[in-house]
Parts: structure tokens; C-alpha cells; sequence
């Protein structure tokens, strides 16, 4: 048990989910996504998955997933926190004021548009396909 008092196992979980999340993230970057001008479109598109995923995850029953005293924290904080990014949302923002506002505004809208609206997306896809009782049965559709 760690002076926070969750387990250490949970926060190696944590940090293998964090791991791959930032990777992922950063595999975005280097790729090459189109991007018409200025727009960062592999940290939008960081977000829009890892927003989606996200809502996923909290719509999926208590008892769906394997392991789920270690699954939901690896890859909630873990895997969702290390590929979505506000920090570098903002950066990106502050500077794109400075060279395109017009896309700098579009890429506002769009952050605070899609993000929430891919999560409310992934939750309705789990909720569709689970059925009534799968995490009492330990099934999932």
C-alpha cells in the first residue's frame, strides 16, 4: 500500500496505462496526419479517441472487465490521461492565436465540441451493446 493508500500494483498499472497512452500520443504527432494549415489535428484526434475510450470505459458494468481493480485505473488515469492532453490542447492554442486565430479559433470549437461528444458516443456504443446482467454473467456482447 502506497502513503496515498492505494495499492502499489495499482499504480504500476497506472504508469504501464500511462505509458502506452503518451506513446500513442506521441506515435500522432509523428505520423503523418494531414493537417490543413495551421490546425493540430494529431492532438485533436489524441483527444476525440481518448475522450471516446474514455466513455467507454465508465459505461462498461462493474464486474464486465477482467481484473477490474486494475483494468479501470490502467486504462482510465493511465492509458486515457497519458493520450488526451490539455496542456498541449493549450499550447497549441496560445501559439496558433499568434499565427492563425481564425484556426486557432476552430480548433477551440472543435476540442470543446468533439471531446465530450466522442465520450457521450462511447458510452452509448457500450451501453447498446452490453446486455442486461452481462456483469453478473461476466459476459459482455
Amino acid at each position: 500500500m502506497s502513503r496515498l493508500g492505494v495499492p502499489g500494483a495499482v499504480l504500476v498499472a497506472v504508469g504501464c496505462g500511462g505509458a502506452v497512452g503518451a506513446a500513442s500520443r506521441y506515435a500522432l504527432t509523428v505520423l503523418p496526419v494531414p493537417s490543413p494549415g495551421w490546425l493540430p489535428v494529431a492532438t485533436l484526434l489524441a483527444n476525440v479517441l481518448g475522450t471516446l475510450a474514455l466513455g467507454m470505459l465508465v459505461a462498461a458494468p462493474s464486474g464486465l472487465l477482467p481484473w477490474e481493480r486494475f483494468t479501470r485505473p490502467a486504462l482510465g488515469a493511465g492509458l486515457c490521461g497519458g493520450l488526451t492532453t490539455f496542456s498541449t490542447l493549450a499550447l497549441e492554442l496560445a501559439d496558433g492565436l499568434a499565427v492563425d486565430p481564425g484556426a486557432a479559433t476552430v480548433y477551440a470549437a472543435l476540442s470543446l465540441l468533439l471531446a465530450p461528444l466522442s465520450a457521450a458516443a462511447g458510452a452509448a456504443v457500450i451501453r447498446r451493446v452490453t446486455p442486461p446482467g452481462a456483469a453478473q454473467r461476466g459476459e459482455a456482447g
